[in-house]
């Protein structure tokens, strides 16, 4: 979607007269996204005696619903601002998240910035004009050089209709820019390449070799409860696998097999792995001596005074976590109950 950036965390609420509804707050400005056809705006006719350029909309219908535009306005920040983001995505308490802004905005205020998005779904291979336009009939009336106490109210919408609305199709604008659509490339484009194809039942599952995993790990074959049928060999999932729907039932019963050979959850295999895993993360903390002596590796791992090499954390930076919380399940990561 079509969006802007400002450098200023609170830019697009700073001058905005509405109360906080709980968690929504409409900004004061709005992104649209409007087609250079010649019909959905105009260029103004005559500028004199307005303080800001504008645009002419015969048709108000090409605005986002006034209503929604709370939730096309957000901050990014580039840190996580959970006390525990191994536990933690989303924090209802405010009141614990805000110093955390404070304090990441004092430290390094590059780390986060606003933005407005306009939710107008694009056609290919078409010429788009982007304006950051008021949000309320204050700021319209004010940019046209209008009585803003002409407006209904100070929350009322800029393009909300009323008796005697002055200079009705006109809209002010503090910023534009010029772009244009393609018809190759983007995900759109992309996902209508996709052509449903049978597939092997195979496809997406790899077998592995878990028998001899190394630095005292024990090997899956020596796991109680284990299907003997397995023989030490567990099955990597791939992003894309054949659906269960799709598979009689003698290849369910084998998929589900190997899916569920850990039960109960977790077992030996999967909990020394992850203590070897996070190593790393126990050097930062503690000297190396102590760190592989806490893992119960026993000797070669417990008694080495050295920090070992160990096994990437993959999706550590996604899952914003820098152990591996004993959700290993199927040779497949999983941080804090979401798998990656």
């Amino acid at each position: 979607m079509p969006a802007v950036d400002f450098y200023a965390e609170d830019f697009p609420w700073r001058y905005t007269p509405t109360p906080a509804a709980g968690l929504q707050l409409t900004p004061w400005i709005t992104l649209i996204v409007l087609k250079d056809d010649g019909v959905e705006f105009a260029e103004a006719k005559n500028i004199a005696g307005h303080p800001l350029p504008y645009i002419t909309i015969p048709d108000v219908s090409v605005l986002p619903p006034a209503a929604d535009l709370w939730a096309w306005a957000h901050v990014h920040f580039n840190q996580s601002l959970s006390a525990n983001p191994a536990a933690e995505l989303v924090s209802p308490d405010m009141n614990a998240v805000l110093p955390r802004v404070q304090a990441i905005l004092r430290a390094n205020p590059d780390l986060a910035y606003s933005r407005l998005l306009c939710p107008r779904m694009l056609d290919v291979n078409t010429s788009y004009h982007v304006f950051v336009i008021p949000t309320f009939e204050t700021g319209r009336l004010a940019g046209l050089g209008q009585d803003p106490s002409k407006a209904p109210g100070a929350t009322a919408s800029a393009w909300a209709s009323y008796a005697g609305k002055p200079e009705a199709a006109n809209y002010p604008f503090y910023f534009r820019s010029f772009f244009r659509t393609g018809d190759r490339g983007d995900f759109r484009y992309l996902v209508g390449l996709l052509k449903p194809q049978p597939v092997d039942k195979t496809v997406g599952r790899r077998d592995f070799d878990v028998t001899g995993p190394g630095s005292n790990i024990p090997p899956i074959s020596k796991l109680p409860g284990l299907h003997p049928e397995l023989a030490g060999v567990l099955r990597v999932g791939g992003a894309l696998q054949v659906p269960d729907a799709d598979l009689n039932a003698k290849d369910l019963a084998d998929k589900q097999k190997y899916e569920n050979w850990d039960q109960p959850y977790p077992d030996s295999f999967q909990t020394s792995l992850a203590q070897f895993i996070n190593l790393p993360d126990d050097y930062a903390q503690q000297t190396p001596l102590a760190a592989n002596a806490a893992t119960d590796l026993g000797p070669g791992v417990d008694d080495d005074p050295d920090p070992l090499i160990t096994s990437t954390l993959y999706g550590r930076w996604h899952s914003l976590t820098q152990r591996l919380l004993c959700s290993l399940r199927s040779v497949r990561w999983s941080h804090a109950g979401t798998r990656s």
